[in-house]
């Protein structure tokens, strides 16, 4: 994960300094962030919100990283119970994103990676450059729910990954990851050897990827080929 993702991500940005009385300047935010003016349309569009969704935007400042804006897009669905979270940011001239959430509800298989695929195009059209995430499991191995999410069904840790985001391995999870795989150091290491997903599904946890937005970083390509081999005609 860049060391700007790292920063904001350790110190809690995430939800912990939003604008009470609507005293920020999310115009000149969005302007700062996307490079021109986006209304609440055009923003549940760059996030593919499909129909049906009510879509809510609204302005976070880090207090980490010299009040730095982060304009937030949360699209719900009221009947299916879909969720997208996103957070937007931009820092030392780059822009990121950060998917901070996605529950599929009873919305139909596939909506995760043809969503994902429609805002791959979108992003790098804005000229984004990163997507990160938390690629949560919950129940854990050991059948354990998290107390803020109990009965939640996570599978990000293994589904993201499977699609592109790379996960760098680190201690302790890297000495377990390396107990089996010894030349595996992220992700897309581990997935590539024999077995390494299914083992993966079994004894992977919670961890943080990114998406690197280039159409030929290896992440664009191994999310071209799973796009093809799962039969979404979706162009990037």
């Amino acid at each position: 994960m860049d060391e700007i993702s790292k920063s904001l991500f350790s110190n809690g940005f995430i939800g912990e300094y939003r604008d009470p009385n609507g005293t920020f300047d999310m115009e000149n935010a969005i302007l700062s962030v996307f490079g021109k003016k986006l209304s609440p349309n055009e923003l549940a569009d760059l996030i593919s919100a499909p129909s049906g969704c009510e879509t809510e935007v609204f302005l976070e400042k880090s207090k980490c990283i010299n009040q730095l804006d982060i304009v937030c897009v949360n699209a719900v669905h009221p009947e299916t119970g879909l969720l997208l979270n996103r957070q937007f940011y931009s820092h030392n001239g780059y822009r990121l994103v950060f998917h901070n959430g996605f529950m599929r509800g009873d919305h139909v298989k596939g909506t995760g990676i043809r969503v994902l695929a429609r805002e791959v195009r979108n992003y790098r059209q804005r000229g984004f450059r990163l997507i990160s995430t938390k690629a949560g499991r919950n129940p854990d191995q050991q059948g354990n729910w998290r107390a803020e999410a109990p009965h939640v069904q996570e599978i990000g840790f293994w589904f993201w990954l499977s699609l592109g985001f790379r996960a760098d391995f680190e201690t302790p999870l890297l000495e377990k990851v390396q107990s089996e795989y010894s030349y595996a150091t992220n992700s897309h290491d581990l997935f590539e050897l024999d077995g390494g997903l299914e083992w993966w599904k079994q004894n992977g946890e919670s961890v943080f990827a990114q998406f690197d937005l280039s159409p030929k970083s290896h992440h664009s390509q191994i999310f071209a080929k799973q796009l093809q081999s799962k039969l979404v005609d979706i162009e990037l």
